[in-house]
């Protein structure tokens, strides 16, 4: 979204060093969520939302509602179910939806879930971890903090930590 919107790459390289700064600082568990909200707030130009419609795709996953009943922390959902949103109402909703779609059970900001255009959303990882535009041509780039080779299986991926140079982490660790 930072390039869709039309920030500057050496623009969105330093902010993105002065996020890792902060978190190397101050720490990210509990928090990342607040940091990461702060930095997308900073740096989006207003029309970010008209600027990213159509180009962004964000990957979340919705909890529907059922009528079923239990004990577990999702009672009451049914298995959650992908969407790529590519149209936002607002600037907030833009940012919103990408809130969503990293959303990091209880490590962002203590919450399991994300409210999203009003209801209980997961990370869009949960039903499409990669998420690709739709097939219409446009070529797209898979982009994973995990190393490339590591998920080659199952994804091609274009940008992670190995792509340019050896990553000394395996996939355990990482996620660890």
């Amino acid at each position: 979204p930072c390039v869709n919107s039309g920030l500057p790459m050496d623009t969105v390289s330093t902010l993105c060093e002065e996020l890792m700064d902060d978190v190397r600082r101050h720490g990210a568990r509990g928090r990342l969520g607040i940091v990461l909200e702060k930095f997308l707030e900073s740096a989006l130009p207003e029309d970010a939302h008209v600027r990213c419609t159509g180009k962004t795709f964000v990957a979340v996953s919705s909890m529907e509602k059922t009528s079923s009943r239990g004990l577990s922390a999702f009672a009451g959902f049914g298995a959650p179910q992908g969407q790529l949103i590519s149209e936002f109402k607002d600037r907030d909703d833009l940012i919103s939806a990408l809130m969503t779609s990293c959303h990091i059970p209880l490590y962002m900001d203590g919450r399991l879930t994300n409210t999203f255009r009003g209801s209980m959303h997961l990370d869009g990882g949960v039903t499409n971890f990669i998420p690709l535009p739709p097939d219409d041509g446009t070529p797209g780039v898979r982009v994973s903090c995990f190393g490339a080779k590591q998920m080659s299986l199952v994804y091609d991926i274009g940008i992670a930590p190995d792509v340019f140079e050896e990553w000394p982490h395996g996939l355990p660790q990482m996620v660890q």
